[in-house]
C-alpha cells in the first residue's frame, strides 16, 4: 500500500481528518468524524503505512496512544509550528 499522510484536526466533539500520498495527491479531503466514531474510523481506515499529525493539546496523549495502534507513526506537533508549515506552502 502506498504511504498517506494524514492531518487530524481535533475538537472536543468532532475532528475533521484529510490525507494526501507523497505527491502530495489528495487521497481525502476533509471529513468529519465524530468523537464517538474516531476509534472506529481510525481501525477501518489507518495502516501501518499511514503517518498522521495531531497538534499538541489537553488530552493530546490519549489520542495519540489510540491512533498510535493503527498508524505506523502518529506525530504530536506544536500548533504553532503547524502553522507555520502550512503559511510556507
Amino acid at each position: 500500500m502506498e504511504k498517506r499522510y494524514l492531518g487530524l484536526d481535533v475538537h472536543q466533539m468532532y475532528s475533521v481528518a484529510a490525507a494526501v500520498d507523497a505527491r502530495q495527491d489528495v487521497v481525502f479531503k476533509p471529513r468529519k468524524i465524530d468523537s464517538s466514531d474516531l476509534e472506529a474510523w481510525a481501525r477501518k481506515m489507518l495502516t501501518p503505512d499511514d503517518a498522521i499529525v495531531i497538534e499538541a493539546m489537553s488530552g493530546c496523549w490519549v489520542m495519540y496512544d489510540m491512533l498510535s495502534q493503527y498508524a505506523g507513526k502518529v506525530i504530536v506537533a506544536h500548533p504553532g509550528h503547524i502553522k507555520m508549515i502550512g503559511a510556507s506552502f
